[in-house]
């Protein structure tokens, strides 16, 4: 759920700040979960939710 939280804030613009905020967590977690997964996984589950 939180990638995919993540996936709709960086398609909206927000900052890992941002999103961090709208999701309860620090940003550094949401800025590991980009650059650990380098993207893919977020972008592939947000199209299969689109």
């Amino acid at each position: 759920m939180e990638r995919e939280l993540i996936a709709f804030g960086l398609r909206q613009g927000e900052s890992f700040r941002e999103i961090g905020a709208w999701i309860g967590r620090d940003h550094s977690v949401v800025s590991r979960e980009v650059e650990g997964t380098q993207g893919a996984e977020i972008a592939v589950s947000d199209s299969r939710g689109a």
